[in-house]
Parts: structure tokens; sequence; C-alpha cells
């Protein structure tokens, strides 16, 4: 029997936590190394400094994304490769491949979270206060006491009020529907099977037409939905229109082709 979108959801809920638990630790990290950055600063390099900081925290998103993404790509690409076959004893060789591309993925997302942070930052760093600083000749100490909440309300805050839980769900969402298209495409060809996949809809009003719409549509494997003139080979996909990947809470599942 095919799981609810409620199901669907609480199936997600812990991974969406966990997402935001290492996101949040890569984030304090970040803010971390951007206030050490504006105390060493002078009123001239404050801006450079505080992107470096930006560019130097790379490692804690990557580290954060694998702690992350791990668990979700092994539970439900097995799900769905077990769901077709009886072997449950050991993880199979092509799943360390598939946690590998979805990391590989991941090197594209994160470098478009830092690059909003460095946006949000640079809003702050050439705003008012450092027009005003630069014209009467602010000291270093004046500055940082000025930039500082500035940065905490439009950067910090906003990262942990907002941010991180827009950007776990999204990469939830899309990791483990890719994980799972990925393992039905490996046991559609190991065990000679002829599968489908259905699109499966968020029914609580806040989705988006355009997803509400395709709740049921059922489509080949190898075939990308269409959704809004976007095509999407599952929900939350990678390659995916930003407009229709970004908070999307829907989900794909599995059917052999004679019971579609």
């Amino acid at each position: 029997m095919k799981a609810t979108w409620r199901e669907i959801e609480a199936e997600r809920e812990p991974f969406y936590k966990a997402a935001e638990r290492e996101l949040t630790k890569a984030f304090e990290a970040t803010f971390e190394r951007m206030d050490s950055a504006l105390i060493l600063a002078t009123p001239e390099t404050i801006e450079g400094k505080l992107l470096n900081a930006i560019d130097e925290s790379e490692g804690d998103y990557v580290a954060a994304y694998a702690a992350f993404q791990g668990p979700v790509v092994e539970h439900y690409a097995l799900a769905e490769y077990r769901k077709w076959s009886d072997a449950k004893a050991e993880k199979p060789a092509w799943l360390i491949k598939l946690l590998a591309r979805v990391l590989e993925f991941a090197g594209g997302r994160i470098t478009l979270v830092q690059e909003t942070t460095k946006e949000m930052v640079r809003h702050v760093v050439t705003g008012p206060i450092m027009e005003e600083a630069l014209n009467e000749g602010w000291g270093i100490d004046k500055i940082v006491r000025a930039l500082r909440p500035e940065l905490q309300e439009k950067v910090v805050e906003y990262a942990k009020d907002w941010r991180v839980e827009r950007i776990a769900r999204t990469e939830i969402i899309g990791s483990s529907n890719f994980s799972t298209m990925q393992a039905a495409g490996q046991a559609a060809t190991d065990f000679d099977l002829e599968l489908v996949k259905e699109w499966i809809s968020t029914h609580d009003g806040r989705t988006r037409d355009s997803h509400a719409s395709m709740d049921g549509t059922i489509e080949e494997l190898d075939k990308p939905f269409i959704v809004n003139g976007s095509l999407l080979e599952y929900p939350g996909d990678y390659n995916g229109a930003p407009g229709e990947v970004i908070n999307c809470r829907c989900a794909v599942a599995t059917v052999a082709r004679d019971l579609a």
C-alpha cells in the first residue's frame, strides 16, 4: 500500500532535524570566523576579510552535508531496493557510488549557500553605516561596534530563523527522492522489473498549485515529470528550476507497471 503524504513527512522529520543541526553548526562556524575577521580588519579591508572568512568555512559545510546526507541516502535507497528484493543482508556496492553522487551535487549547493551569505554581508558593509564611517573617519573599534548588531540581525539571525530550515528541507527532499529513483533504476535492472514512478503531493494548503496538480501523475522511470513547464526527474530535482525545487515537500513512489 502506498504511503500517504502525512506518513512520508513523518518519516522525513528526523532527517530534517539532523540536517538543521548540522547546518546550524556550519553557519555558527562561519559567523565565528566572520567575527574574528571583523576584529582584525581595517576600515578599508572589512568587506574582503568577511568574504574570505565565508570562503574559509567551506569545509564546515562539506562536513555538514556528509553528516546528514549519508543516513538519508542509505535509508531511502535501501528501502526502495529492498521493496523489490529479498536480499537484505549487506549493503550493495552501488550505494557507495550513490552517496558520492549526492555529495558531488552538494558541492554546487554549498557554493550557492556561501554566495547568498556573501550577498547579505555585502548589503550590510556597503550600507549607510560604512558610508558614514568612511566619511567621518571612524576608527575600527567604532565601526565594529556599529556593524556587529547589523550583521547579527541581517545575516546571523536570519540564517538561524529562516535559512537553516529552508535549506535543510530542500536538501532532504532532493536527496531522498533522488536516492529512491536511483535505487528503483538499479532494482529494475537487477531483477528485470518494469517500474513506473508516481508523483505524490503534500496536501496541507501550503503546496504550490503547480505541484498539487501533479498528485498521482504517472511517468516512466527514465522520463521527466513536466511541472509548470519545468522538467523534473523527481520532486526536488537537483537540476530543476529553483522556483519548482526550493521548499518543495512532494515525494515520488514507484509501482509495477501492471499495477499503475
